[in-house]
Parts: C-alpha cells; structure tokens; sequence
C-alpha cells in the first residue's frame, strides 16, 4: 500500500478520458498500464523481514494453534454485561485478560507503537464484548471527527478484526474512531476487502486524561462461525491502531516489510468452551415515498411502495436471503462523463441487495472482464430496437424488478452462491405514422437472471473456483456463460498465479454464438524487486454483457510484462521511493497488431509525508481495427503520455492534491490538463471537499458516423478534427449533528463541448489518409449538466434508517461547440431537469 492514501485515481481517470478522444482502444491500454504500476508500485512498497507467516495445514484441526500471539476471551457467566459507554468501569474488565505490545507498519517498520494499546475480549451467549484502551500522552492532540457511517473523517482509528472460522483467509472487521463513528469490512482470500459487509454492531467511545476509549458490543449473529468440535473455540484476532498525527500505524501481530498475508499473520483469540452459533433471523421492511418533477413535461409524480428484505440463517454458515418489492432506487447519482469510445462506461453497484455477499459473485483475478455485473439487472430497457419512424412518448428509466433472492456461504473450505431475480417486461409509448396514436411497443422482455457460484480453499490463501450464468429472455435465445479462476499462492504468498477463463454462448448477430476467453497471470514479489507477466485472450465471439460486463475489446490476444524496483524503508529525504517498468502487445486473430507500448514510473513519499508520481508511456504506430465502428483498420499515430501528481501531508485536517497530464502524437494531437482536490476539516463536525479538473486538446482525427457521403451506396468512415474542452467540478460536504444523524452534500457541474472542423472519410484502409466530405447535421456538441444529491440519514436504532432524499439532474445542450468557461458552468445551474425527493424509512428486525 502506498503510505499517504492514494489520490491517484482523479489522475487516473483524467488520463483515460484524454486519450479515449483520439484511439480509444490505447487509451484504455494506456490508463491500464499507467494503473498497473500505481497497483504494483503500491504492493511493492511492502515490508521486512521477520517471521514467516501462518500457512494452515489442512490435515490438522482448524482450532490449532501454532506460533503467534494469544488472547483469552473471559466467559461473562453470571457476572453483569458491561455497559457500552466508552468507560471502563465495570467489573469484568478488571479481570479479563489483557493483551498489549504493538509494533508499527509504518513508518518505523516493527518498531513499538509509541503509544500503549491493551485489549480485553469477554462474552456471553449473544453477544461478543470488546474493550480497548488507546493511551496517549497528549490525549489534547487526538485527532477525533464525526462522520457518516464508513466514511471516517481524518482521525485517529483503532480497527478489530475476527477470523471466525479460523481459516486464516476470511476475517470480519470492525472500525472505530474516538467520536464513535462506525465501520466495517470482510476479508477474503487472505488480503483482499470486500466494503459491502454491513453488520448491526455497537460501539462508544470517550476521551479521558489517559488516552481513549473503545467499547464494543458484537452479536455473534453478526459473523458466520461453526461450532467447535473440540471442548473450545479458537478464533484469529487482528487488531491495528491508526495515530493520525504521527501517521503511524501499529498493529498487535507485526508484519514486516517483504513479507505478505493479512489474515494468515494475525494472533489467536480462545475461548475456553465450545461457541455455538445463534439462530439468526433479519427482517428489514421500508416504506418509501417518492414525488417527482420535471421543468418541462407531464405534472409532478407521486408514488409510494413498500417492501420486505429477509435473511434466514441456514445452520451455522449459510444465509439465504429474499426480497419482495425491493426498493433499488440509487441514494446517490453516478457522475456524469464524456466518453468517445466504443466501450461502456462503468459504474459500481449501489443497491443494497446486490452489495451483500457481492465478493462471493465476482471472482478478484480478472480485470478484464466479470462474469456477473449486478447493474445488467433492472437497469434501461433496450433489449428490443425501437422503429426508425418512431416518435417516442415515453419510455421507462428502468426495468421493473419483480423479486430477487440468493443463498450464500462458506463451510469446509468450501464457498458456494445462487443468485436469481425476475424482471418484468416493458414497453415504450410511440406515436407511428401521421395519425400519430400511441401504441405501445415492447422494448424488454420479462427476463430470469440466475448466477451460481463455488469456490475451494486449497493449501495456504489458494483457492479455485467456477462460475455459470444464465440470462433466460422470453422471445430471445438464452445468453449462458460459464468460467473457471484461480488464485494460486506459494512461497510465503509471495509468488501467484491468477487467472479467469471462460465461455460463453449467446445470441449474435449471426445468431447463437459460442465464445471463448480468459486471463491469467503469474507474479514474483521480494522486498526490493517485483517482476509479473500476463496474458489474456477473448475469441471474436466472446460475449458477457447480457449479465456481465467486458471492460475492454473481444478479439484480441495480449501480451505483457512488469519490473518494479523498490527501496520501502526510509532512505535520505524517502520513507519510500520506487520506479516501474512496463511493456505489452496486443494483436487481433488476423495478426493486426493494435497494442505495442512501454511505459516508465516513478513513486515517492517524503520525509514530510507529501507525495511525488509520475508515468511516461509512449505508444508505438500500430494499426486500429475498431476505431471505423465495424470498418477497415486506420493507423493508430504513435503517441506519448505523461501525468505527475502530487499529494500534501495526510496527517493534516486539509489536504491537497496537484495534477498535470497530457499526449501529444506523431500527426499533430495533443492534450493537456490538471487537476485540484481540496479537503478540509473545519471542525469535528464537518467534513468537505472540491476538486477540479480542466482538459484542452485537439484530435486530429476523431471518427465521427459511419454515413454514404459519396453517393456510392457504400457507408463512408467519417472523421473530424475535434477541438474539446472538459469541465469537471465535484464538491462534496458532510455535517455530523451527531453520530447517528448525518446530513450530506454532493453537486457534479459538468461541461463537455466539442467543435469538429475539417470533416473528411477515411480514403484508403489501413491508412492515415481521408479525403474531402460533409455531413447533412452538425456533430458539434456542448452539453452542460447539474447533478446533485441532498441526504439526511438518521439511524435512529442500530440497523433501522430514515433517509430524507433530494435528487436533481438537469441538462443543457444549447450553443454547440462554442465553450465559454464561466458561461457554461453558470448554465449548468438554471437548466432544465428533474427534482426527485424521497422519505425512506426501514426498521430492522432480529431474533
């Protein structure tokens, strides 16, 4: 991991939006290369040496203990639970066991916390009690905030992880900080974090002349467990403690630099009798009241609906879960973009449902493609091509989902998953012909959607899977597919072999097609050099996106390799200082190459904590076989990139981000542009943000339509120059009236005009020549848009929401191609849109 928190991402997608102007398919290459060092670069910048981690003997009892740090958790009886208010005062704790003896992950590798930390672990037959007392001699300077809940403010934090099934691969965790601000997460496959565990938990904390307090209460119901064959139960425990102002980061069980493993690392929690699971019930119903307006069209909208979520423990490490009239309305909005390629833009799962147990569904190994992208279910109809003629009255933003429900877990080291939901069918409204009657005509068919899922532990964090889908449409031919992953590990999880391959079969325009792809790679990681390779595959035919989704093209065979070179302890003016080399072809089945790239990077942290990046990439001349939407292939120029980014001392309560990035290419494109973040912390209550991002350039040639401009009958490959400016501002805000009541702010002004000149064909294939053409209708655009997100949470009990909701979306597409910068952006805010408001209240129920 890099230290100081990785701001990269704002560069990252800069980068990719610039060159997706020009050549998207090295654009997508380009950004994926200049990702793959940040990623290796930050792995590299790992840790050194001391004891080798816990690797599992699968022919021994998963209770073993082996070497490591011990707790004895303290059984209640009949002593009196403790009180959760951040005191310790009660009596258990002046028995209980304690464990202390911290040493730090950064900045001085296995060096002792500077602070004393003690923990203590109690429990009774539901609950399981946690306290942890965080010294600090100047107990003045802790760094404490309110915040919604997962969204720490910048602060001091202490997070307690369980690896109940002592498998040393899967771990619950949960986050506190000193103003009682929850979080929590899951790890699996040893280091890998799933966010969207949510469990109900509590927590309190308080701040006295010794340092802080952390008191937790647990419900065992919260964590999947099976019952300990022996006459006890032996769970993992991990614990690390974040000091924010010294930026230091200590955790009970040391792991050096050089060394990998999180789960498989940590110390031993024993209780001194069998545990067993409780029985456990959820019940979650909402209702949900919902009005919407437009600025121009049909009179405000009511409606309103309500809903049951379900979830059914099926013995000790199984869940099923059910729900009827989901609500998958989005709280928040996905940001808008500009994007000229030929790929879809992707956008994470929000929806509630589908984030629980989401990581058992989507195996980590593949960047490629995923198999299964929840998002496929109830998003806009489009399965059914409208009329040409077609007037459209109306037509649904989203496709009704009828019901959904899935079965989940993990037991003797196997993990397995089902899926399905029911959507139903829907129709636009159309006005046909000069009589202009609506009618109504069906655009999606009612669709089951079905995933099934298993996966097996081997020796060590290893582990291999399999995967199926299958999208069963009324009226169309079902779309299937079928994969296999694996995530080999050896050498103290220090050398890998990953990997996804799949087929497929689906409708096509030629009618059922059957396909076939994959990725795999291999990876050898020290504590100073890191050396990977990759290969990936996907056949013409591969198709996953009627419940998938492909990130980048079909038809292609790719190549690639990566040093990176690393000193992670401090050395002169570094903590830690790194560089990276890279390189990668890639052809199409007809031996057309489209990829040949290198690519350079730099990493560095100070002393002082800032940070310093920067990636040179430069893009031989290739050939594009996809650039002409279905044409001939068209020279690809040879291009180079660059981006820098710095980023302040996170141990501030403000911090800052600095961007540069561009391209310029053999025939005269080029691109520039920055980007600024800002973020403060005025106070313990209230948390804000800014960050901007401006890009100028010109695209020699950017294809425009694929239109018969010469009157032959034969379709022409239609380019411009294009002249673009991107606007991009976000702001965000959160004031905490208290823990539990939050009040949240997010606004997205967005501006995108394009000016294409010089419009011509492509004169000869596998050229860079056009010759003179014109188009009936102007392809200049400006579009200006507005989005924005107003949202009260009031978690009024552990578990159960109110949500006060306001949603606005407008957009303005006057003035196309002339960019005026304050013009533009002040038009995003008095055009035409869409309010929505929303009150969602839920109650949670538990037994």
């Amino acid at each position: 991991r890099l230290s100081g928190g990785g701001l990269w991402p704002n560069c990252l997608a800069a980068l990719s939006t610039l060159r997706v102007r020009m050549r998207p398919v090295h654009a997508r290459t380009s950004a994926a290369t200049f990702l793959a060092f940040l990623a290796s670069a930050a792995t590299a910048a790992a840790q050194t040496g001391t004891p080798a981690p816990f690797v599992p003997d699968p022919s021994e009892p998963a209770m073993a203990v082996k070497e490591g740090k011990v707790l004895h958790a303290f059984r209640l009886g009949n002593r009196a639970v403790p009180r959760i208010d951040g005191r310790l005062d009660d009596e258990v704790w002046a028995i209980a066991d304690q464990a202390e003896g911290f040493v730090q992950w950064e900045p001085d590798n296995m060096a002792p916390l500077s602070e004393r930390t003690v923990m203590q672990v109690v429990y009774d037959d539901r609950h399981l009690y946690v306290a942890m007392r965080l010294y600090d001699r100047t107990p003045g300077a802790i760094a404490a905030g309110l915040g919604r809940r997962d969204e720490f403010p910048p602060s001091d934090q202490i997070n307690v992880g369980f690896d109940t099934r002592h498998d040393h691969l899967t771990a619950y965790v949960f986050q506190a900080n000193p103003s009682a601000v929850q979080g929590d997460f899951f790890f699996y496959d040893d280091d890998r974090v799933d966010r969207d565990y949510d469990a109900v938990w509590e927590v309190r904390t308080s701040i006295d002349e010794e340092g802080w307090i952390a008191e937790y209460r647990i419900p065992f119901s919260q964590m999947r467990f099976d019952e300990a064959p022996e006459a006890r139960t032996v769970w993992g425990l991990g614990v690390r403690r974040n000091i924010r102002r010294r930026g230091e980061t200590g955790e009970w069980t040391g792991r050096p630099r050089g060394e990998r493993g999180e789960v498989s690392r940590w110390g031993h929690l024993i209780f001194d009798e069998p545990l067993r699971p409780p029985r456990r019930i959820e019940l979650l119903p909402y209702t949900l009241g919902r009005s919407e307006r437009t600025s121009v069209g049909p009179d405000d909208a009511f409606s309103g609906s309500v809903g049951l979520d379900a979830r059914l423990g099926i013995g000790s490490a199984s869940t099923l879960s059910a729900t009827i009239n989901p609500d998958f309305g989005q709280v928040e909005q996905d940001p808008a973009v500009l994007n000229l390629t030929i790929f879809e833009t992707f956008f994470p799962e929000k929806r509630p449902f589908f984030l629980e147990d989401s990581r058992t569904f989507v195996p980590p190994s593949n960047q490629l493609f995923q198999l299964f992208y929840s998002r496929r279910i109830g998003e806009r109809p489009q399965q059914f091509p409208l009329p040409a003629s077609a007037v459209v009255e109306s037509i649904p933003d989203a496709t009704t989902i009828i019901g959904a429900s899935k079965f989940t877990g993990k037991a003797s080291g196997w993990t397995y998953g089902a899926l399905t939901a029911l959507t139903a069918s829907e129709s636009a409204r159309l006005a046909l012909g000069t009589e202009q009657l609506g009618i109504a005509q069906l655009i999606e068919p009612r669709t089951s959607y079905n995933v099934v899922r298993v996966q097996r532990d081997i020796r060590g964090s290893s582990n291999i899977g399999a995967l199926a889908t299958a999208a069963i449409r009324d009226r169309v031919d079902p779309a299937v597919t079928g994969g296999l992953d694996y995530n080999l590990r050896w050498d103290r999880n220090r050398t890998t072999l990953d990997g996804n391959w799949a087929l497929t079969q689906a409708p096509g325009l030629g009618g059922v097609e059957n396909g076939f792809g994959g990725v795999t790679s291999f990876g050898i990681t020290r504590k100073h050099i890191s050396v990977s390779t990759s290969f990936d595959h996907l056949s013409p035919t591969f198709r996953v996106n009627d419940l998938g989704f492909l990130r980048n093209r079909v038809n292609r065979t790719q190549l690639g390799g990566r040093v990176t070179i690393e000193q992670p302890d401090p050395w002169r003016a570094f903590r830690r200082i790194g560089t990276q080399f890279s390189a990668s072809q890639a052809w199409n089945k007809d031996e057309l190459v489209f990829t040949q790239q290198v690519s350079q990077g730099v990493s560095m942290q100070f002393r002082n904590f800032w940070t310093l990046d920067a990636a040179l990439t430069r893009d031989f001349e290739t050939l594009d076989d996809l650039d002409t939407r279905g044409g001939p292939p068209i020279v690809n120029p040879a291009t180079t990139f660059f981006a820098v980014q710095t980023n302040s001392d996170t141990r501030r309560s403000w911090r800052l981000t600095f961007a540069a990035f561009g391209f310029t290419d053999a025939v005269g494109s080029d691109s520039a542009g920055g980007f600024f973040g800002l973020t403060v912390q005025p106070s313990g209550r209230i948390q804000a943000s800014a960050t901007v991002r401006y890009e100028t350039g010109q695209d020699i040639a950017q294809w425009i339509a694929n239109r018969d401009v010469t009157g032959d009958g034969v379709a022409d490959h239609v380019y411009g120059t294009l002249d673009r400016d991107v606007v991009d501002v976000a702001l965000r805000s959160t004031y905490a009236i208290n823990r539990d009541l939050t009040f949240q702010l997010y606004l997205q002004p967005f501006v995108a005009v394009g000016d294409y000149g010089d419009i011509r064909r492509l004169a000869r294939p596998s050229s860079f020549e056009f010759a003179p053409a014109a188009l009936a209708t102007n392809p200049d655009f400006n579009r200006k848009s507005l989005r924005g997100t107003v949202i009260l949470r009031w978690e009024y009990l552990r578990g159960s929401t109110l949500f006060l909701v306001w949603n606005m979306s407008t957009l303005d597409t006057s003035r196309a191609g002339e960019f005026s910068l304050l013009r533009d952006v002040q038009s995003t805010f008095g055009a035409d849109g869409t309010h929505v408001f929303m009150v969602k209240a839920s109650y949670w129920f538990s037994r």
